[in-house]
């Protein structure tokens, strides 16, 4: 399970839960140490949801499917708890017959996405560029 704090004026955190068919959740916390409500769930579209990131300063997450090797993104709701509008985005160019993207780094106006199968020197598998 990977977890984001992503607004520190408002505690809000999402994560994924790595299995086949996982979902992406967000919830809400009073103090920095202790979920306290989950609020929302989504689809990750794919399996094996391994990492999420907020992007686009905080209006969309995407989720890394290390199984299916795809990448969900929801765009986030005015109060940064609900998932709306799901797209699948791959699956993505491998070496072998499917990537395993396994986390999400924004830099700049692009996503990194590292593939364990690539075993590039940065692992960086591909990359998005946000418009």
């Amino acid at each position: 399970m990977t977890i984001t704090r992503y607004l520190t004026f408002i505690s809000c955190h999402s994560s994924t839960n790595e299995y086949d068919g996982g979902f992406i959740s967000s919830f809400t916390t009073t103090d920095p140490s202790r979920i306290v409500k989950k609020v929302n769930s989504a689809s990750a579209l794919g399996d094996a949801p391994a990492h999420l990131a907020v992007v686009r300063g905080g209006t969309e997450v995407l989720a890394a499917d290390y199984n299916s090797g795809t990448v969900a993104a929801y765009t986030l709701s005015g109060d940064k708890l609900s998932f709306t509008g799901g797209q699948k985005i791959g699956p993505f160019p491998s070496a072998t017959n499917i990537s395993h993207p396994h986390q999400v780094v924004e830099y700049g106006k692009e996503v990194f996405i590292p593939d364990l199968v690539s075993q590039l020197p940065c692992d960086v598998g591909f990359s998005l560029t946000l418009s």
